[in-house]
């Protein structure tokens, strides 16, 4: 009994660590996000943030007028920007948190050639902060963003993370209330149209996590989203 016993927890062990090991290989930026499952929270900035972030430095200095410009974490990065029917430029760093974005977007001086940013961060942020100090960091991020370009801030999705979905409440509310106070900001409210009847992310948009879309899920931001573009110049 012992014997068995022994072998199935090592069996276990072997498949949590492989398991890991895939995600670091394959999909870095969804280590935050199994981690806080185990009680873990994020350093903050992540490795994977700031290996991104020096890409991204390098995308800013070849980046072309008229793009719409994505700032935020996994959400966007993982984001088909095709969905758009734009030129688009990913700022995005998976297991970013919505301060340290406000951090990572002073060394990117091209973003004044974006014809539009859209801002959506503030998830990872739960791992390290409580709603009011999040909700306070909104100011300083989009007075950091070019004054000569729009800020589509959306709402942070539902979750299906019980633990989470009170904070993700609450930070919207202060979201649509801060953003209203800058007149170049447009709040989306991405939450109440991704949201199945729990008030967490509809099955049909959950890629398999509770916290990230699938293909379904972009093609119905992506329809929240166009209508509030600027239109395109010529």
């Amino acid at each position: 009994m012992m014997r068995a016993l022994l072998w199935t927890l090592g069996a276990a062990y072997l498949i949590a660590l492989h398991a890991v090991a895939a995600l670091a290989l394959f999909a870095p930026h969804m280590l935050p996000y199994q981690g806080w499952r185990l009680g873990l929270p994020p350093a903050e900035p992540t490795a994977y943030v700031a290996e991104r972030h020096r890409y991204i430095e390098w995308l800013d200095r070849h980046a072309e007028a008229g793009a719409v410009a994505l700032v935020g974490a996994s959400h966007l990065e993982a984001m088909d920007g095709s969905l758009l029917g734009r030129p688009v430029l990913k700022y995005a760093a998976g297991g970013d948190s919505l301060r340290q974005t406000g951090q990572r977007i002073m060394t990117y001086p091209n973003l004044d050639k974006a014809s539009a940013i859209i801002l959506w961060a503030g998830f990872n942020d739960t791992a390290h902060r409580k709603p009011p100090e999040i909700i306070a960091d909104l100011p300083m991020v989009l007075g950091r963003l070019p004054a000569n370009v729009p800020v589509i801030t959306l709402a942070l999705a539902p979750t299906s993370v019980a633990q989470k979905k009170t904070d993700i409440a609450a930070i919207n509310t202060g979201y649509a209330r801060q953003c209203a106070a800058v007149p170049r900001c447009i709040f989306v409210d991405t939450a109440r149209a991704l949201a199945g009847p729990d008030g967490g992310l509809a099955r049909k948009y959950d890629r398999g996590d509770g916290i990230h879309l699938n293909q379904a899920g972009y093609r119905a931001l992506a329809q929240l989203i166009k209508p509030v573009l600027p239109p395109v110049e010529g």
